[in-house]
């Protein structure tokens, strides 16, 4: 009988049993694991999609609006350089008409860059708001950051300056022609780039 049990190999099929059985819960395990993990990430996959398509939407229309406008700008000064009039030829007709006058006339006065803030957003929801950081350099080029969270594109609009000046006859409040000279300066912004 002794004989017996030391040859019976059942003791050995539920020890066979129990090593498969922790061996299957080991690789459950793992598949729970790095599906959970996989899960997590296409939630954040979605969200930063949508921060990509509200960056990229506000980074286009800024392109849009900024292309092709133009400032222009005339001075009339006496010959001592006394400013006897200023009138304006041309000035940009988009949405951003009253930041972008802002924004050259303080450049123009102060020769430095100009900066500011402001934030995108859609009457309609289509676009999550998105932030817009803006400067203008000496040379009026423009350049947008334009971020919602950690995505961001930059919009670059490079500007053409011009200045002419010619020798003019003004008339003065008295009704009296006098020697002056006309400053036209013009500006005008180029096809830009988002990157």
């Amino acid at each position: 009988m002794i004989k017996q049990k030391c040859a019976s190999t059942s003791g050995a099929s539920l020890l066979i049993a129990l090593f498969f059985l922790l061996l299957c819960a080991i690789v459950g395990s793992i598949v729970l694991t790095s599906a959970s993990v996989a899960s997590g990430r296409f939630a954040n996959l979605k969200e930063v999609r949508q921060s990509y398509y509200s960056v990229s939407s506000a980074s286009k229309l800024l392109k849009a609006e900024l292309e092709g406008e133009k400032y222009s700008k005339y001075e009339i000064l006496s010959k001592d350089g006394m400013p006897l009039e200023n009138e304006y030829y041309a000035l940009p007709q988009n949405k951003m008409k009253e930041f972008l006058i802002k924004a050259v006339e303080q450049v123009m006065t102060s020769q430095a860059e100009y900066s500011d803030i402001f934030t995108i957003h859609s009457s309609e929801q289509v676009i999550e708001e998105v932030t817009a950081y803006f400067s203008m350099d000496s040379q009026y080029n423009i350049s947008i950051i334009v971020k919602q969270g950690s995505t961001k594109c930059i919009v670059t609009i490079p500007a053409v300056y011009s200045e002419h000046t010619e020798t003019v006859l003004y008339e003065d409040s008295s009704k009296e022609e006098i020697d002056a000279i006309r400053i036209t300066k013009t500006i005008l912004w180029t096809e830009g780039e988002i990157t």
